[in-house]
């Protein structure tokens, strides 16, 4: 059996990532880099590859959903007779991650109601994964690791150069409105997608994967802009609730607050947008002189809230 220092990477790393609208569509498209890198690792490891990058002393930092994060390149040195056969299986398992990531994201828009043309979200799926590899001979002895190593280098960087460009299997149908790249999928949003999906926005399968996608054990909260800027608002209620109990009720029967839970955050997903508009207009209208509780609302808090300039 001959060695070989292999170096391989994945991508592209600007439509995992850069792509975005959401700030949960960037964590989640890095974080899928990160773990599309670990499978392609576990592979190597798998085949009796000794691991240079990444080289975690656990094997289960490679595994599926750990808290290691690591770039999107691989460098180790395998033992074998087909180097080309060992950087095809790598390919394969990060093609298989890739895959088990969009179904599980399928599953999840399915729970919202939502409707997608499968065929094409597996389509854009399997032709976004660019994967490349080099591999040379390793000689015995410390001293060839670091020419051979700078050689390797150059070679991957040529082969990146030198893209695969298959024929474009688009249809007429109107593109995503994040890049412009892939076709929109989405066949019926009448659903419980809620804030995930902005009214009239457009996603491919990638953009998809990021917005639906999700990570085994780690599913940080990301607050939109609107909760951030309502949280002061939401402190105030509180503070008037606990203070006149009609108030108390009326905040509940009119926003569908529950102004008693200890965190603001806990109701904000419950406070829409419009009645706070209303609670805060510095004028009375039409709905007003017909809604007490409206008219109750704004004499507490007159003078006392005001909408935050930035937001």
């Amino acid at each position: 059996m001959s060695r070989f220092l292999v170096a391989a990477a994945i991508g592209p790393v600007q439509d995992f990532i850069a792509a975005a609208r959401r700030t949960r569509d960037l964590w989640l498209g890095s974080q899928l880099l990160s773990e599309l890198a670990k499978a392609m690792a576990l592979q190597a490891r798998a085949g009796g590859a000794e691991l240079i990058f990444p080289a975690p002393e656990n094997r289960a930092d490679l595994e599926p959903g750990s808290r290691l994060s690591v770039a999107n390149k691989l460098l180790c040195v395998p033992e074998t007779e087909s180097p080309g056969q060992f950087c095809d299986e790598l390919r394969q398992a990060v093609t298989k991650q890739l895959r088990d990531f969009g179904e599980a994201a399928l599953e999840k828009i399915k729970k919202k109601k939502m409707a997608v043309d499968e065929s094409a979200f597996t389509s854009q799926l399997n032709s976004f994964l660019e994967f490349y590899a080099a591999w040379l001979p390793l000689p015995a002895g410390h001293a060839a690791y670091a020419p051979t190593r700078r050689q390797l280098e150059k070679l991957l960087a040529g082969r990146k150069t030198l893209r695969n460009f298959a024929q474009h299997q688009g249809s007429s149908a109107p593109k995503n409105t994040i890049d412009g790249i892939r076709e929109d999928i989405i066949t019926r949003r009448d659903g419980d997608a809620g804030f995930d999906l902005k009214a009239g926005e457009r996603l491919d399968a990638i953009g998809l994967l990021k917005r639906f996608g999700q990570l085994q054990g780690r599913q940080p909260r990301f607050d939109s802009t609107h909760d951030i800027s309502a949280v002061p608002h939401a402190r105030r209620f509180l503070q008037l609730a606990r203070r006149d109990k009609k108030t108390d009720a009326w905040l509940k029967e009119f926003c569908g607050l529950v102004p008693n839970d200890a965190a603001p955050r806990a109701f904000l997903p419950e406070f829409e947008g419009r009645r706070l508009g209303l609670l805060l207009a510095p004028e009375s209208d039409g709905e007003a002189e017909e809604d007490p509780r409206l008219a109750h609302l704004r004499r507490k808090i007159h003078g006392k809230m005001r909408p935050n300039p930035p937001y």
